[in-house]
């Protein structure tokens, strides 16, 4: 007797090569911006906003919402959404995680760790995560092992709902039911974590063969 098949979630990944909008299709998604909450307080790159305005566009539309809008928190929702959805973006990737699940995505470039970035860590992830990571040697091993502990550690806050303090964060309720993955692209790390085992379908977002801009890859992984 076969299980069933756990739940499925997806991420959307946008890199900047792929993503060359034309003057006219940047100002219609600039027009939609009050609705897809792009946050004005914190500017982004035009690259990187457009990317981010584009990701939340196809969420709202999957939706069938009609605007995003934010907890006290800080934590982006759409009412009455039929799914949990998270996002996350760098100057050399742009992505979102959604699933039928509590989600939360992160994603930071794979670089060589310095005291100060190491002190930041310890103070804000586990005890034990910190140790796994100076347990690496120098140089590549420990880069990865760093942006994985830091990227799942976003990625669980932003799966709780709640934020890093002035003080540092214990990641209460880790483990058990929460469940991380990770993986590189483009030099940085990605790491995903949901609320219970879910199969993972990883696409990409540029523009097609037909001239269109939209999902043009697919690839599926536990």
């Amino acid at each position: 007797m076969t299980s069933a098949e756990p739940p499925e979630g997806e991420v959307l990944m946008v890199l900047p090569e792929e993503l060359a909008l034309s003057k006219g299709e940047r100002a219609a998604l600039r027009r939609l911006s009050p609705w897809l909450g792009l946050p004005d307080e914190v500017p982004l790159p035009s690259w990187e906003s457009d990317a981010a305005l584009l990701l939340k566009r196809h969420l709202l539309r999957r939706s069938g919402g009609r605007e995003i809008r934010r907890t006290t928190e800080g934590k982006p929702f759409i009412d009455g959404q039929p799914f949990f959805w998270s996002l996350s973006h760098d100057p050399s990737l742009v992505c979102a995680a959604v699933a039928p699940t509590d989600v939360g995505i992160d994603v930071e470039p794979v670089a060589p760790v310095t005291d100060a970035a190491m002190a930041a860590l310890c103070r804000a992830v586990p005890q034990r995560w910190a140790r796994w990571v100076m347990g690496a040697s120098e140089g590549r091993a420990r880069a990865l092992r760093f942006a994985r502990a830091w990227t799942t550690a976003e990625a669980a806050l932003k799966a709780m709902g709640v934020g890093f303090s002035h003080d540092g964060v214990e990641l209460a309720g880790w483990g058990g039911e929460w469940l991380s993955r990770g993986r590189i692209v483009n030099g940085c790390m990605i790491s995903v974590v949901t609320r219970g085992t879910l199969l993972l379908r990883w696409r990409f977002v540029g523009r097609t063969p037909s001239g269109r801009v939209g999902l043009f890859s697919e690839e599926r992984g536990a």
